[in-house]
């Protein structure tokens, strides 16, 4: 039995401490330093674990840092970059920027609801104005129809009329002659008819026939004594070339004008009786070549007014003589225009004489022209006349 030390109470054989007072019953053995170093040992294990968990805290934390600059750092510098780019410096300018476009977007919704309902009401009125048009268009056309008809009702008299003063003024005749060719060929000299009626002839006198027969050949001519014009079949093509049509019936109108020319058509006065036609037909085509496509015509033409060719007295062919004159004419044509020229050769060939072709140096009917030229326009192209004479070597 061993006695505690402290209180007395004895204890029995290999106990440690006391069962009274718990005292240590081996003398030998340092309680506090053992507490003290279980105290240690406890403190030890502790700083380690808050150590451990200092650690995974700290870990986690750097973890969630780069998730948070992955998924927010990332965004804010694009936004960063964007709002560079925009022109905006700070974000507050994108918001403001952003507030006055919804500002500005309300504003427009706001005026196109207004003109939406300002449309509707003219809508209205336009469906309104719509039925009172078609009122109106109705009515117009009753009208329209009543006109119309009187319309057709004065052209066909008006075109009645017409087809009595085209007979009045010529037919048309030829055994053989299409429809398509008979209407192009009437209508060809009823355009020529008007325009000499225009400047002074007689279309209406007395009528002429047209006659288009295969034994003219490659001719047309006029024949006074019949009234007659002569044309070839091959040259009646009047949609391609009407000259030598409207070359032959301008002799039948001329002769109605002054028969005394055609009682002798030689020498001088074959010439004039040529020319003239020339350069009426070549004034109201407004072409100066005669006879152009003519078959066989060496120049592509037979003759051209558009000419500076002088007078030769060795030159008497009465077409060759009369392109001279005509060249005369045209030239004046320039200077004097149609009008006044178309008026100065009616003049002139109205007041031709028989003596004045019995001259064949021309000087005769040369003076004719100067006389004619001083009646016509107040005689402002007198000079002209006689300068162009004179300097195609015909002097008077």
């Amino acid at each position: 039995m061993l006695n505690c030390v402290k209180c007395g109470v004895p204890s029995a054989a290999g106990q440690r401490f006391c069962g009274n007072c718990g005292t240590a019953l081996d003398a030998g053995l340092d309680v506090g330093k053992l507490i003290d170093e279980r105290l240690a040992a406890r403190l030890k294990d502790q700083k380690l674990v808050e150590l451990e968990t200092a650690q995974a805290v700290i870990a986690r934390i750097g973890e969630w840092t780069k998730l948070f600059g992955y998924f927010v750092a990332v965004p804010l510098a694009i936004l960063v970059v964007v709002l560079t780019v925009l022109g905006f410096k700070q974000y507050s300018d994108l918001v403001r920027a952003v507030e006055s476009s919804k500002q500005d977007l309300s504003k427009q919704l706001d005026a196109i609801k207004s003109e939406f309902a300002a449309a509707a009401v003219a809508g209205k009125t336009a469906r309104t104005e719509g039925d009172k048009l078609n009122q109106e268009i109705a009515q117009i056309r009753k009208t329209v129809d009543l006109t119309q008809a009187e319309k057709i009702r004065s052209e066909l008299e008006h075109l009645s009329a017409r087809v009595t003063g085209i007979e009045s003024r010529f037919k048309v005749s030829g055994a053989g002659v299409s429809n398509t060719l008979e209407r192009s060929l009437t209508a060809a000299l009823a355009r020529f008819a008007d325009y000499m009626e225009a400047i002074g002839f007689n279309a209406k006198r007395a009528p002429a026939t047209v006659t288009i027969a295969n034994d003219v050949g490659l001719n047309s001519y006029y024949d006074p004594l019949g009234a007659k014009v002569m044309v070839g079949r091959e040259l009646a093509n009047v949609e391609s070339e009407p000259s030598t049509v409207l070359w032959a019936y301008a002799q039948h109108l001329m002769t109605l004008e002054n028969k005394a020319v055609f009682s002798s058509n030689n020498g001088p006065a074959a010439a004039l009786v040529n020319a003239v036609p020339d350069y009426f037909v070549a004034s109201h085509l407004n072409e100066p070549r005669i006879g152009r496509g003519f078959p066989g015509a060496a120049k592509g033409y037979l003759r051209n007014l558009d000419n500076q060719r002088q007078f030769d007295p060795n030159v008497t062919e009465p077409h060759d003589v009369g392109e001279i004159w005509g060249g005369v004419f045209w030239t004046v044509r320039k200077t004097a225009g149609q009008a006044v020229t178309d008026r100065l050769v009616y003049t002139f060939w109205k007041g031709l004489r028989l003596g004045d072709f019995g001259d064949k140096t021309g000087i005769s009917a040369a003076r004719r022209l100067d006389e004619a030229a001083r009646g016509v326009a107040d005689g402002k192209y007198a000079s002209l006349v006689r300068e162009l004479l004179q300097a195609r070597n015909l002097k008077f």
